[in-house]
């Protein structure tokens, strides 16, 4: 059965290398393969459809593509590589800036932002403002 986000992944490092070419004629496998960063036969077999690619190559052709990491992890079937990289970084030196993150960590980007404007403001009140000596 052929798997349908490797079949994309593939098609997007084709029109990437069409791009790359010029448009006419797509950049040669070895130019590709040394841009990416991985070996030409282990992109060659990829290519044409006869395996899928380690989690290393994935965040190798994300810089390639330009795309997010965890798109390309996804396309290529390691989504618990992809989940385990969205998760918030719990281990910031900064206790309140981790509590932060898990706060708001399933909110949607739009969500996020909106919270971002609201510490800004909030940090700029707060500086601004004498703190009472207790």
């Amino acid at each position: 059965m052929m798997n349908k986000n490797l079949t994309k992944l593939r098609a997007l490092v084709e029109d990437k290398r069409l791009e790359r070419g010029g448009g006419v004629q797509p950049e040669s496998q070895v130019d590709a393969a040394r841009a990416i960063g991985c070996a030409q036969p282990s992109l060659r077999v990829f290519l044409k459809e006869n395996g899928g690619v380690d989690v290393a190559t994935c965040l190798r052709l994300a810089r390639y593509l330009e795309l997010p990491r965890a798109t390309v992890l996804r396309l290529a079937g390691h989504d618990d590589i992809a989940n385990m990289l969205a998760e918030p970084d719990t281990g910031h030196p900064d206790p309140a800036l981790s509590q932060i993150a898990r706060a708001i960590a399933d909110l949607d980007d739009e969500q996020k932002t909106a919270v971002v404007s609201t510490v800004r403001s909030l940090s700029k009140t707060l500086a601004v403002t004498p703190r009472r000596k207790h």
